[in-house]
């Protein structure tokens, strides 16, 4: 992924994007003309940035062509072509604009000076060597940015390196930062100063103010005076301090008399920039035109009272004014990109090392982290993030781990889930298959039974045929209230009414009570609960349940048994039981009895019933808000128990 903005704009938009900053220039001269040699000096720093601009955005920014070698070729002549064009039409509006109209008019002396330059080659020969030049710089850019984007894919690969490079970045930042503050600091204050000469009359103020406390004689400070004019003055900072065209000194005494030196050029200006010193105490410069500066600095006694007046008046040649700063500039690059090189390698020893450990600080936590990811993506949702820090990283790590905590919570419930229906799904086949064989037997029977009528001329054994029949109807009542079941809404409302639980018991056992007896010579009792206690419940579901409940109870219980259906209160519930002399289960029994398509054994050995009767028992109880319970031993019989709350509010629906 390239950073943001580079190889990302065509030809056009390049070419429009790197000349607008000469654009802007042309409109800015237009705008604000300069009116003193210190501006055209900025001009011209600002044109020489531009000129950076120019060879450095279009390595960064021109889209990459994909193709053969002559298709690269043709994009980048086409490009060339057009940046060149504009940029031709570009210098000769801004040559027209800035050097002929403004410094050819207000400063000749500079516009002679540089129009010198051109002489010696023609016009198009010198646009030729440029434009070269400026593609060799474009091409040399685009390979260092090519560079600089393989090194950041380098460092991308690793954390440490990124933290390491950004520990970097910010030192040489702060090195970028001191070198501007020292050009704009030399530009604004160092150069004027040196240029107008208040540096040196300051210092030689300095060595005035013993003549002027000793009554030194006018011929002695004359004398002084000319030692000034031929010594080179004070260490000069910069070049051109040593060949200034005239250097002029004079002296002021504290009335602002001058005592000794030349006559001053602009007496009016000298005096007032004279009167403002002697009563601020502060040197002064000012700049009488193009080339001529006046310097003014006062003269300190014992006492620290101003006593005098130093003046300098200095001739400097423009050109040399404008070429400091822009000797500035080309210094400010060369200590900004030459000294960043070598501040590199000396923070690269210094810093990389301190670097490298704060940030293998941080890179091992994300190791951590990576780790546990690639340990969760493994399905070990037990692993755990150490968090020892309480930042934004520790703070995500908690998180990842009450989000691994859940997930291995969701698994393990859908892994339990999982095998309940596994189970379930089992023991539906194996239900299907023994209802399948079950079916048989009775349908075998019946048709034997025909046959053999059928050949005899007669029909007899009817009770083989009604209970065969109605074996067969159980049968199919159980696979009927299964397929209807899975078919029903769960969240199907459930009425709720207030009843008493006698007159259902009532119905229920006397529907009951001729089929038991009539089949297997069961015995049914009934004792009813004789209170006025009510409870909340669905009375439709309840008679089902009931009726499941009986049926069970009669399948299990062998001839001669007994089954009792009971009602009785249990302090502020009341429990409805039923309750036979079976053959009762074990506890393993008991745990299952309660799971879909679980069928217990019943006195003969042989599973009956479809396995759903008591999971409906238990899922209609808890819908209607009652308990339901089974209490059972192997060889002593079976009860069931629906405990339901008394209330004596209202039901409804």
């Amino acid at each position: 992924m390239n950073p943001k903005g580079m190889w990302g704009a065509g030809i056009w938009r390049t070419s429009v994007e790197t000349n607008l900053p000469m654009v802007f220039s042309i409109v800015l001269v237009m705008i604000w003309p300069p009116q003193a040699v210190v501006q055209i000096g900025w001009y011209f720093v600002f044109f020489l940035a531009i000129f950076i601009w120019q060879v450095i955005w279009p390595a960064y920014r021109l889209r990459r062509k994909a193709g053969t070698i002559w298709v690269r070729i043709r994009y980048w002549f086409w490009f060339l072509s057009l940046l060149s064009l504009s940029q031709i039409i570009l210098n000769e509006v801004l040559e027209w604009l800035f050097f002929q109209e403004m410094m050819g008019n207000s400063y000749p002396e500079l516009y002679e000076y540089f129009m010198e330059d051109q002489g010696g080659m023609s016009k198009v020969f010198a646009y030729l060597i440029s434009f070269f030049i400026l593609f060799l710089l474009i091409a040399g850019n685009r390979l260092v940015f090519w560079s600089w984007f393989r090194f950041l894919q380098w460092t991308r690969r690793k954390l440490v390196r990124q933290f390491t490079l950004s520990h970097i970045m910010m030192l040489v930042l702060l090195f970028w930062l001191c070198a501007v503050v020292w050009m704009v600091y030399q530009v604004t204050w160092g150069m004027p100063k040196n240029l107008s000469g208040v540096n040196q009359a300051k210092e030689a103020a300095t060595w005035t103010s013993p003549l002027l406390q000793s009554g030194t004689s006018e011929k002695d400070l004359q004398r002084w005076v000319n030692q000034l004019k031929e010594a080179q003055g004070p260490f000069p900072f910069w070049y051109f301090d040593n060949v200034t065209k005239e250097r002029h000194w004079r002296l002021y005494d504290r009335k602002g008399d001058r005592v000794v030196g030349d006559p001053p050029r602009a007496a009016g200006r000298e005096e007032k920039l004279v009167r403002k010193s002697l009563q601020g105490g502060v040197a002064r410069s000012e700049n009488l035109n193009a080339s001529t500066h006046l310097a003014v600095a006062p003269v300190w006694d014992d006492q620290y009272r101003v006593v005098g007046v130093v003046v300098l008046e200095k001739q400097i040649e423009p050109v040399l004014q404008i070429s400091s700063m822009i000797m500035i500039f080309i210094l400010f690059l060369a200590v900004s990109f030459g000294g960043v090189f070598l501040f590199l390698i000396v923070a690269m020893l210094i810093a990389s090392f301190f670097a490298y450990l704060r940030a293998r600080v941080l890179t091992r936590r994300f190791e951590k982290v990576r780790v546990a990811s690639s340990e969760w993506s493994k399905g070990r949702l037990n692993h755990r993030i150490a968090t020892d820090w309480p930042d934004e990283l520790g703070t995500m790590s908690d998180q990842l781990n009450q989000v691994a905590a859940s997930l291995q919570e969701a698994t393990w419930k859908l892994e339990k889930e999982k095998e309940q229906v596994e189970t379930l799904l089992r023991q539906k086949k194996k239900f299907m298959a023994d209802v399948s064989h079950e079916l048989r037997t009775p349908v075998a029977i019946l048709k034997g039974c025909l046959e053999v009528g059928e050949m005899k001329g007669e029909l007899g054994n009817q009770d083989l045929f009604r209970r065969e029949l109605d074996r067969l109807q159980q049968m199919i009542d159980e696979l009927f209230m299964l397929a209807t079941k899975d078919e029903q809404d769960e969240n199907e409302p459930f009425l709720r009414e207030l009843l008493h639980p006698d007159g259902l018991l009532q119905e229920v056992f006397e529907t009951f009570q001729p089929i038991a007896w009539r089949e297997k010579k069961i015995s049914l009792e009934l004792s009813l609960l004789e209170s006025d206690r009510q409870i909340i419940a669905d009375p439709v579901r309840l008679r089902q349940i009931l009726h499941n409940l009986l049926r069970n109870a009669l399948r299990h219980t062998p001839e001669g048994g007994l089954v009792s259906l009971s009602a009785e209160e249990d302090q502020d519930r009341v429990l409805l039981i039923v309750a036979d002399t079976g053959s009762g289960m074990c506890e393993e029994e008991v745990a299952h009895v309660f799971q879909r398509y679980y069928r217990g054994r019943v006195t003969s050995g042989v599973y009956e019933g479809a396995g759903i009767g008591l999971a409906l028992v238990k899922e209609w109880s808890e819908r209607m808000g009652a308990e339901v319970s089974v209490q059972s031993e192997e060889g002593e019989g079976t009860q069931v128990i629906l405990s339901f709350a008394v209330t004596d509010g209202e039901g409804s629906d």
